[in-house]
């Protein structure tokens, strides 16, 4: 099991979980706005991530997308 009991908030797993911080810490984002996310999901997240910020830089800014999910 996961330290502390952890499951992916996306399929339940407690193998190989992370801790995916909301917003970029650089950014100021605080320890306990974090969500646990296996391995493969974090990932997913991230590369979502990067895909949305190649958008901005082609299209500009838009509307934001608030609550996507990649679950």
């Amino acid at each position: 099991m996961a330290a502390g009991g952890r499951l992916c908030a996306c399929c339940g797993s407690a193998e190989g979980v992370e801790e995916h911080h909301l917003y970029l810490k650089a950014d100021g984002c605080p320890d306990d706005l974090t969500v646990f996310l296996c391995h493969v999901h974090h990932g997913q997240v991230h590369e979502m991530h990067a895909l949305m910020r190649l958008h901005l830089c082609i299209t500009g800014p838009g509307p934001r997308l608030m609550g996507a999910a990649v679950c």
